[in-house]
């Protein structure tokens, strides 16, 4: 009787031992890559908060990310930050972000005043607009965005203009600009955009 047994329960505890190994194996197996939508969300909300250890993790590794004040992308004055320059980035540290758009004076700007100026100068976690590769604020400018990101993805945070006296021209855009680097979703871009002369 008891060789019965364990003839009957040998294969039920192979069977068991089995499944336990095969499922430990699968859990290397990686998850589905975040969406563009949830990674933008992290960048619009460490940009809100200017987590800059954040920012460094979801910025493409080497590439970098590139900051420009205006929809056209100078890539001769724009400027590129590494992940290990954002992680260690002083927001009292001045650089020349491109030029004054109508003035062409440089802007020399530390970074906190170019984040309140250039970066997040309205709540776009909270805009009351946003699309993925469209363009929805427009002015007289040139946007080449396509041709300095040619592989890459942009989520754009809009604001349209709300005081009738400048008829519709005091609207502002964020746009958050992904490229695939591993399979995951890496920051490259972060481009203000507003009315230019």
């Amino acid at each position: 009787m008891q060789l019965q047994y364990k003839k009957f329960l040998l294969p039920i505890v192979i069977g068991i031992f089995s499944i336990i190994v095969i499922s430990g194996c699968n859990n290397n197996v990686s998850a589905e890559p975040a969406t563009i939508e949830s990674v933008a969300i992290k960048t619009i909300t460490a940009l809100k908060n200017k987590d800059l250890e954040q920012l460094s993790l979801i910025t493409h590794p080497s590439q970098g990310v590139v900051f420009s004040p205006y929809g056209y992308i100078n890539q001769d004055s724009s400027i590129t930050l590494s992940t290990d320059e954002l992680s260690n980035l002083d927001l009292n540290q001045n650089f020349t972000w491109g030029t004054y758009d109508g003035i062409g004076t440089p802007i020399n700007l530390s970074v906190q005043q170019y984040w309140e100026q250039f970066i997040y100068d309205r709540d776009y976690l909270m805009a009351p607009q946003v699309a993925q590769n469209q363009t929805l604020g427009t002015g007289n400018s040139l946007i080449n965005i396509d041709t300095v990101f040619p592989t890459g993805t942009f989520i754009e945070y809009y604001f349209p203009g709300e005081d009738p006296q400048f008829e519709g021209m005091d609207w502002s855009s964020l746009r958050l600009v992904f490229d695939l680097y591993n399979n995951e979703w890496k920051l490259v871009g972060i481009i203000h955009d507003q009315w230019t002369i």
